[in-house]
């Protein structure tokens, strides 16, 4: 009689997304017997039945031999792939921390500044402290040098002796050009100093010992000033005794006639008075000879610009027959008229 076939497709292993080796064996064992194989074939009820269990002894075969064995293979290479991952991760991460550690030192490193006491220091910072210097060995606040959190790096030396006695600037003498000074001295000594020029203020030159040539260190008078702002009255004084009767004698302060010394820069000029002595008493103040004109009014007022910014810089002395004033850097550049009051 004719037996029913296994037509069930078995080749799912083969459609299965994995690396294993399909089952590729014919299986059609029982399909392909006669519908009495007892009769034509001539087989044996034992041998009947072994061609029965022929397709489950197969795929016995190869589930036991093939298709276990390489999923278990496939699995331990898996498993080794995640083990290899998960040592590259940690491996990574390690790297990590000591780039992240590496960096912190670097940036540690790059301190280096005067203690503070309301910084937080960290190992490998840097600071100067009383003339020492340190390095951080452990996070520390408020603890200054040269605690335990501190190694010193170099000692702060000892005072040295006292060295010798300097000089002061000692012009040695005066010369009209660089070229006269360089002439009359061939030979001159480190720091020695002289004035070049035909007028006050002179410039300065200095020998350099280690460029060996004269160095302009400019005038050793700086231009004057602006005039300070006038002070407050002061309080009325005592009256005094009655002095000896005074006499006004009216002068004028030429702008031309002046002369100047080159060694100090005073300019001096003396304005002939008859009737003042050398040892008179005496006092200067600038007058009023205008009229009632604008133009007048106008060159009282540069007279008396220049007479309190240049005059008043200096001094005024008695002689026999006049006046000589004298007056540190430049005098007046306009007639300025004075009323001078002398007593005795």
């Amino acid at each position: 009689m004719a037996q029913p076939t296994l037509q069930t497709d078995l080749n799912f292993v083969q459609r299965a997304p994995l690396e294993v080796t399909t089952l590729n064996g014919d299986l059609n064992i029982i399909a392909k017997l006669d519908d009495e194989p007892n009769d034509v074939g001539g087989l044996t009820s034992a041998e009947l039945k072994a061609e029965f269990d022929k397709a489950g002894n197969v795929i016995k075969t190869y589930l036991n031999e093939t298709l276990i064995p390489e999923l278990l293979a496939s699995d331990a290479v898996e498993q080794g792939r995640e083990t290899a991952e998960s040592a590259r991760a940690a491996a990574e991460k390690r790297r990590e921390t000591a780039e992240e550690q590496r960096a912190a030192a670097e940036d540690a490193r790059a301190v280096w500044e005067d203690y503070r006491p309301d910084r937080s220091y960290v190992p490998g910072n840097k600071v100067s402290y009383m003339g020492s210097s340190y390095v951080c060995t452990a996070p520390v606040t408020g603890e200054a040098p040269p605690a335990a959190s501190w190694r010193l790096i170099a000692q702060k030396g000892d005072v040295g002796p006292v060295g010798p006695q300097g000089k002061g600037l000692v012009v040695l003498g005066y010369y009209d050009t660089l070229e006269a000074l360089t002439a009359a001295q061939p030979s001159p000594a480190p720091g020695d100093a002289y004035g070049v020029g035909t007028d006050y203020p002179h410039n300065e030159y200095i020998w350099s010992g280690t460029d060996h040539r004269w160095v302009a260190n400019g005038t050793l008078q700086g231009p004057a000033g602006p005039t300070g702002p006038v002070g407050p009255v002061g309080p009325q004084g005592e009256i005094g005794p009655v002095g000896p009767a005074s006499q006004v004698f009216e002068v004028v302060l030429p702008a031309a006639g002046w002369s100047r010394a080159r060694d100090t820069g005073v300019s001096t000029i003396a304005v002939a008075a008859a009737g003042i002595h050398a040892d008179s008493i005496l006092h200067v103040d600038h007058r009023f000879a205008g009229g009632s004109a604008p133009a007048d009014y106008a060159r009282y007022v540069t007279e008396e610009n220049q007479f309190l910014d240049r005059i008043t810089n200096g001094y005024a002395l008695p002689y026999e027959g006049g006046i000589r004033f004298y007056v540190f850097g430049e005098p007046n550049n306009v007639d300025i008229p004075l009323a001078a009051e002398v007593r005795g």
